[in-house]
């Protein structure tokens, strides 16, 4: 009975707290009680406030909720919102309220929107909002709050509770694309009129879909507005973002590159201290910033991620004066596994954003060089390991950041790994830092301990010790003054090695293979120097290189080549090759072959001492005949499959041959144009002697799975006896 009877009370409480939130709802949407609630919250957010409609719940407490809320700009900022919220709801304070008078104790706000609008001096409509720390002082231009209306005091809020909501950014009425998404948390006041936050948003840009970007959530400790928000102390995180959405978050670019980011920051900020109790105060507050940056997991987005993939942590210690334009930073520190840069500068975005950083008695070690090139190309050899340092004195400024002036130096380093015939020494490195570009002094490159068997030949007429090639060049930047990647470069590099097999072993394993389709093996003596530009179709290379004793596997032929003597010249217009008894297609070779740069097409002016067009097809022909019946059903024109190789070689020239033998017939002193293309040789304006007379014409040469020869000529004086000698069915 006695539960009934509470049942009963309890059911006739919601019946009246409902009549009374509709009665009160009501009354609260006619236009006196709109003018007088308005009121209050232009004194509470010291703006005009437009309202849509008002509405009352007595449900969850006393609770006032105003429907499509706007709080006006300052004029000075823009003719745009300041705030802007869906539903804007407000605790009351029951005593007051008992009393009839309508005081907020908390603040509630659905899908708000902020504009943070900044003018062309560098100051934010927000620092307009709140009134200056001392009563006396003033600001040019200060607008503050509005005075409420008489008997109207603004409202003592403790609590403020955002869900869903948005900031925008502006520079007066341009909107930045950048912007703080799904901002939800509460600001509460403490005992000590300190304001307590925790807040989390998401970042995003305009234009950009972002993935995993992350969480930003602010949280700490910050004066009211009466102290212009001193003293604070202030911690932001920056959670669970990936390195490729952070980048086209700032840069709005996707650089290939995978990983995650973590971020933490701290503030603090103290009043400052009046030079006396009559005077204004005499300077901004400085504000305390320090943070980490951790990446990791750095690599390529081809490539999966493992273990071994980089890491960095990025730490600063900075300050910065409030209304200044700049930042100054004490301490910046940037940490890998071999690695320690340290340095200090200032951030200064007055006109731009211009920063200016000076790196010194810093160390860059190379296995973090070689860490963060496995993590970038794929086939890098797993086992590749690199020992020694650079040491960095720069000073970097600008933005995008460009090298201003200063030094680097190593002592030297070494490259180990068990594809490699000996560890690789790199001998002392030093460059220096001018007018944006990075000049590097010679640097000896070589094999410890490769045999220098034959090296005296192949070293002639370079002068540097055999096995060990010099490097000197540099990073240039662009007319702009920036350096950008990839860079503008040039290159010099000059010596010799009897064993170029192990430089060609080398390039495979750092994922950069010169001899895509074919090995060599012997002597090596280069001189040349090689120009990048950004916007060129490819490196322009000049210079001479000397092959001694060189023997060349190419994929396209079935036996090697063999180069004694090769001289290769790389002029602005063309590659020419001079070739020295250079043993090919079961010949010795002499002339030049050379290419022409404009149009890429080979043209060659060779002799060779004998031709034999079987050993001819040995070097050509496929690889692997087919049988009998293959032959029967297969067209005799017919590519192998696989033979593209072979199929894009395209030259054409002139040709002396000592004897060319098509057996059983035999051609000497041959004297014609040749062209090539693919597998198809077509020989034109041909003469020779054949046979005691003369012979004239064309032939056509097709070495695919069978051999076909076509002929058409004339023939001059041809002794038949000796043909018939030659030729069986003619006997």
């Amino acid at each position: 009975m006695r539960k009934q009877k509470w049942l009963r009370s309890i059911l006739i409480l919601a019946l009246l707290a409902l009549a009374a939130s509709a009665g009160l709802s009501r009354v609260l949407r006619t236009a006196a009680a709109r003018r007088y609630l308005t009121a209050h919250l232009v004194a509470s957010f010291g703006r005009p406030v437009e309202v849509a409609r008002f509405d009352f719940s007595l449900l969850d407490g006393a609770r006032l909720e105003a429907h499509s809320v706007t709080v006006a700009e300052d004029p000075h900022f823009g003719n745009e919102y300041f705030l802007r919220a869906e539903t804007l709801t407000a605790g009351l304070r029951w005593l007051p309220l008992l009393s009839g008078r309508f005081e907020f104790g908390s603040l509630s706000l659905l899908r708000p929107s902020l504009n943070l609008a900044r003018d062309a001096d560098g100051h934010w409509n927000i620092e307009r909002w709140l009134p200056p720390s001392s009563p006396s002082a003033s600001r040019p231009g200060f607008v503050g709050p509005l005075s409420a209306p008489r008997g109207v005091q603004a409202a003592r809020l403790n609590r403020i509770q955002v869900d869903a909501g948005r900031i925008n950014f502006k520079q007066r009425d341009d909107k930045s694309p950048f912007a703080l998404l799904d901002v939800s948390g509460s600001v509460e006041q403490d005992r000590a009129g300190r304001w307590q936050l925790d807040l989390e948003a998401r970042p995003m840009r305009a234009g950009v879909e972002l993935q995993d970007i992350g969480t930003l959530r602010l949280r700490g400790a910050i004066a009211g507005t009466s102290a212009r928000l001193q003293p604070a102390d202030l911690n932001l995180t920056w959670r669970a973002a990936s390195l490729a959405d952070a980048l086209r978050l700032t840069r709005q670019v996707d650089y290939g590159m995978r990983g995650q980011l973590s971020v933490d920051l701290d503030a603090r900020v103290v009043p400052p201290k009046p030079a006396s109790p009559d005077a204004a105060e005499s300077s901004a507050a400085q504000w305390s910033i320090s943070g980490v940056a951790r990446l990791t997991g750095i690599h390529g987005w081809k490539l999966p991620e493992r273990n071994t993939d980089p890491a960095v942590n990025l730490s600063l210690e900075a300050s910065w004066r409030l209304g200044e334009p700049r930042a100054q930073i004490q301490k910046l520190l940037v940490e890998m596994a071999s690695s320690r840069l340290q340095g200090a500068g200032i951030l200064d975005w007055g006109r731009g954003f211009h920063p200016q950083l000076h790196i010194e008695s810093s160390s860059l070690g190379l296995s973090d060089v070689l860490s963060w090139y496995r993590a970038l190309h794929t086939d890098v050899a797993e086992d590749l390991r690199a020992q020694g340092a650079l040491g960095m004195d720069v000073t970097l400024g600008g933005w995008p950041i460009e090298l201003q002036q200063g030094a680097m130096a190593s002592a030297g380093a070494t490259l180990t790994a068990a594809s490699l015939p000996a560890p690789l020494q790199i001998g002392p490195m030093n460059a220096s830092v001018s007018h944006g570009g990075l000049d590097f002094a010679p640097t000896e490159v070589s094999f410890s301990s490769t045999s220098l068997e034959g090296a005296g030949e192949t070293n002639a007429g370079i002068g540097a010790t055999p096995g060990t090639f010099v490097l000197r060049g540099s990073i240039f930047p662009e007319p702009s003054g920036v350096i950008r990647w990839p860079p503008n470069w040039n290159l010099s590099i000059e010596g010799s090695t009897p064993r170029a097999q192990d430089w060609l072993v080398l390039s495979e394993t750092l994922a950069q293979p010169l001899n895509t389709g074919w090995t060599a093996a012997g002597g090596l003596a280069i001189k040349m120097r090689g120009t990048h530009q950004t916007g060129s179709p490819a490196t322009a290379w000049l210079g001479t290189m000397d092959f001694r004793g060189l023997t060349v596997s190419p994929a396209q032929v079935n036996q090697a080549v063999r180069l004694p003597r090769t001289h290769v010249e790389f002029t602005p217009l063309q590659r020419i090759i001079t070739l020295s008894a250079a043993e090919a297609l079961g010949a010795a070779w002499h002339g030049t072959v050379a290419r022409k740069n404009s149009d890429a097409q080979w043209s060659f002016d060779l002799s060779a001492d004998h031709l034999d067009a079987a050993e001819f097809d040995r070097w050509l022909g496929p690889r692997a005949r087919p049988g009998f019946l293959a032959r029967f059903t297969r067209a005799a024109s017919a590519p192998p499959v696989g033979d593209t190789a072979v199929t894009r070689m395209a030259a054409r020239g002139h040709l002396q041959v000592g004897e060319i033998v098509v057996a059983p017939l035999r051609f000497e002193q041959f004297d014609g144009e040749v062209e090539v293309d693919g597998r198809t040789i077509r020989i034109l304006k041909a003469q020779a002697n054949f046979f005691g007379g003369k012979a004239a014409g064309t032939l056509d040469a097709r070495l695919f799975a069978d051999p076909s020869y076509e002929f058409q000529g004339s023939f001059d004086r041809v002794n038949l006896a000796l043909l018939g000698r030659s030729v069986p069915f003619l006997n």
